[in-house]
């Protein structure tokens, strides 16, 4: 810089000079001029003496001119003087015109070095910003044309100050330094015309690169727009609201726009290159400067041209970005809300399924903290979102008005990034949503497989105290079996029907297990669901989860129907059992009986052989009588219990085909089955009691209907005193007293061994001995 200061001190100098030495050259050709006039008014003088001589004296005339011939010395001295004067200055004023010129070529000069090396910059600021393969050619050829034109720059610079320094350093000899001072200036003006034509090269250059770099940026603000456009149709194609809706026909419209101004910049481009070729060949050609000034300028509107034009697909893309953003932001709200309703829909449903469960479950407070997470962030994405679509208008405007221009370039950058991150929290928080939504999902599936984990628990419960009942009923069943031989088959359906409660009950602890485990994969999987950070982690959770509610819910039920099964075995274990005490109670009945039929048999008129025993007689046939009566009554009684009792199994039997309808076909056999050996046990104990109530069909007449082959009125044929007499004389002597002793025997014997089995199995055996023995005598 201080170089530069003293050669531009060094030029104003020599002006300087050269102005003083064309002003002293200009006083001596006043000077010669005025002595010129002298001299022609000596000679005017020498003639008016040369008259004179004619008139005056000699003396007198020769004095005068002798005086005019010095003066006339003096002109013609003078005259001399003046024309090397006039040559002088003729010289230096060509050596000034010469300067001038040398200081214009290279103020030129310079002009073009500084316009080149504008270009340049500019050439590879486009450059730079694009990246695009020839802005940055065409950047490299203008950056070279302004380097060209700064060395010419230079070196006009440096031949004009050596040509002023020449012209101001010995001004006397200026005329034999007018023709390298000329030669100089020459150079100067050669120098210069060079730099300008590398000036004209670098500013080309640099218009192509402005062209080629406005294509590139607006290239790219269409791919931007188009991606924008595909961001928005693609938010709209699952989320139709009117808003979202709204939005993607902007970013469709935008995107269109951005499209054809694209093209623009395209065809602009194109034409600036071409024109760029045709400029370089009139510069090879030289020709004139301002034809070549002239298509420089058409070049100039060509790069203008596709400049605007990317501005405005730059503009369009920034509209259909906010657009698109708006629509996803609409979306992230929706979203969020969907969530968040979903989210309280599970809470709601697990406390319906908690009202099930007496102690309550777990998934109840999962559900609530999912479903509070859900509403916050649905929240925020409702704040996110309102705020993205009032900036996105902002910057749309700030765009439309100030697109333009540099200084609310960044600004306008700025806010679009901000929004850009509003809506990504905005996406992020409804995504949070979503997940807390799922977990609130899961939280209900793990309720119902806690419920199911209820019922199978109850299911255990009530089938253990089924076991425990139908174990209870089969010991008592046994027990009656060692007192009546009659109750072993009741004893042994009781037994049986203990041991399909037992299995049933195991059935049941077994699905129960089955549902508790599947209620710790619930658990463990609602774990990872709470931990989880996308959302295939949480839909793999969801998928084990719902399998895990399907199988727990189907042990529930199976352990429900099992636990039926068992209570319904220990209902029939108890049926049985009592069944089996009925028999052990009607068998013991009858054998005592029995006991006493073999007194009323021989205590009847027929075998009175004595008269002072008929009033006895009488009182005993009136017993049997009343004890007949009664046992018609008992007997009538029990046939309406068991009546009662076969209607209550039928209806059970009802109830549960309607409560399990999905029963086999094996347990239906097994009922049919049970039921036919019920009616064939009551046939039975009908016969049984039929025989009891009609002594002339007993089986004793049978037997001895088919042994002896008697009629009805021999068996029927009393026996003779004598036979009786004949039979008790043994022991006794008065019918009378044996009859007596044998009935209160008797009575004593059944007091006394009621539930004595042994005995009474006893006494059985020994009235059937008698009545054989005493029918054979």
């Amino acid at each position: 810089a201080q170089k530069a200061k003293e050669q531009a001190k060094k030029v104003v100098k020599a002006k300087e000079a050269a102005k003083n030495a064309i002003k002293k050259l200009e006083k001596e050709v006043k000077k010669a001029e005025e002595q010129s006039a002298a001299v022609e008014a000596f000679t005017k003088k020498v003639k008016d003496a040369e008259t004179d001589l004619k008139d005056e004296s000699i003396d007198v005339s020769m004095d005068k001119l002798l005086k005019a011939i010095e003066e006339a010395k003096q002109a013609v001295e003078a005259a001399k003087h003046a024309k090397k004067a006039r040559e002088l200055a003729v010289i230096a004023a060509e050596v000034a015109e010469y300067l001038e010129k040398a200081e214009t070529a290279k103020e030129e000069a310079q002009k073009a070095k500084e316009d080149a090396l504008r270009a340049k910059n500019e050439a590879s600021k486009f450059a730079n910003e694009s990246k695009a393969v020839k802005a940055v050619e065409a950047a490299s050829k203008s950056e070279k044309a302004s380097n060209t034109a700064s060395e010419k720059a230079d070196e006009a610079k440096k031949e004009a100050l050596d040509a002023v320094q020449e012209a101001t350093t010995g001004i006397d000899d200026i005329t034999d330094k007018a023709d390298s001072i000329k030669q100089k200036t020459n150079k100067v003006a050669e120098l210069a015309g060079e730099a300008k034509k590398a000036k004209t090269e670098a500013q080309l250059e640099a218009e192509v690169a402005k062209a080629e770099a406005a294509k590139e940026e607006a290239n790219r603000a269409h791919i931007a727009a188009e991606e924008a456009r595909k961001q928005a149709e693609k938010t709209a194609e699952n989320n139709p609201l009117k808003e979202v809706m709204d939005e993607k026909g902007k970013a469709e419209n935008e995107a269109d726009i951005a499209k054809q101004k694209a093209e623009t910049a395209s065809s602009q481009a194109k034409e600036a290159e071409k024109m760029a070729v045709r400029i370089l060949d009139d510069l090879k050609q030289k020709v004139e400067e301002a034809d070549v000034s002239k298509k420089l300028d058409e070049l100039k509107e060509k790069a203008k041209n596709a400049l605007e034009a990317a501005k405005e697909t730059k503009k369009a893309q920034k509209k259909a970005e906010m657009a698109a953003e708006v629509a996803k932001a609409y979306v992230a709200q929706e979203e969020a809300k969907e969530a968040h309703v979903a989210a309280e829909k599970a809470k709601m449903q697990t406390y319906d399924m908690e009202k099930k469960v007496e102690s309550g479950i777990k998934a109840k407070v999962e559900a609530e903290n999912a479903a509070d997470i859900a509403k916050k962030n649905a929240e925020i994405t409702e704040k996110l979102s309102k705020e993205v679509s009032k900036e996105a208008k902002e910057v749309k405007e700030e765009v439309e008005t100030h697109g333009d221009n540099e200084e609310k370039k960044e600004s306008i950058s700025s806010k679009m990034s901000s929004i850009k991150e509003k809506t990504l929290e905005a996406i992020k928080a409804a995504e949070d949503a979503k997940r807390a939504k799922e977990v609130a999902e899961i939280a209900e599936l793990f309720a119902k497989i806690e419920v199911a984990n209820d019922k199978a628990k109850k299911a255990v419960t009530a089938a253990e105290e089924a076991k425990n009942a139908a174990i209870k009923a089969a010991e008592e069943a046994e027990k009656e079996k060692k007192k009546a031989e009659s109750a072993e088959k009741d004893a042994h359906m009781a037994k049986d029907e203990e041991q399909e409660a037992i299995k049933k009950a195991k059935e049941v602890s077994d699905e129960a297990d089955g549902v508790q485990a599947q209620l710790l994969i619930a658990e463990e999987e609602l774990k990872k669901a709470k931990d989880a950070t996308t959302m295939e982690s949480l839909k793999e959770a969801k998928a084990k989860v719902l399998e895990a509610v399907k199988e727990a819910e189907k042990k529930a039920q199976a352990a429900e129907v099992a636990s039926k099964d068992a209570i319904d075995k220990a209902k029939k274990a108890g049926e049985a059992a009592e069944r089996a005490k009925k028999e052990a109670e009607e068998s013991l009945r009858k054998k005592n009986l029995g006991v006493l039929e073999i007194v009323k048999k021989y205590s009847r008129e027929s075998y009175n052989a004595v008269d002072s025993d008929e009033k006895e007689l009488g009182e005993t046939e009136e017993q049997e009588k009343e004890e007949k009566d009664e046992e018609e009554e008992t007997d009538e009684v029990e046939e309406a219990e068991e009546t009662e009792e076969a209607e209550e199994v039928e209806e059970d039997e009802e109830v549960e085909e309607a409560e399990d309808v999905e029963e086999t076909e094996e347990v239906e056999e097994t009922e049919e089955v049970e039921e036919t050996e019920e009616m064939k046990k009551k046939g039975e104990v009908e016969e049984k009691e039929a025989e009891y109530r009609e002594p002339q069909n007993s089986g004793v007449e049978t037997k001895v209907k088919n042994e002896n082959k008697q009629s009805q009125e021999q068996i029927n044929k009393p026996l003779s005193d004598h036979d009786a007499y004949m039979i008790l004389d043994p022991n006794y002597k008065s019918l009378a007293g044996v009859k007596k002793l044998a009935h209160d025997i008797t009575k004593n014997t059944i007091s006394t061994i009621n539930n004595d089995i042994g005995a009474t199995d006893g006494l059985n055996d020994f009235s059937q001995y008698m009545n054989q023995y005493l029918l054979n005598i």
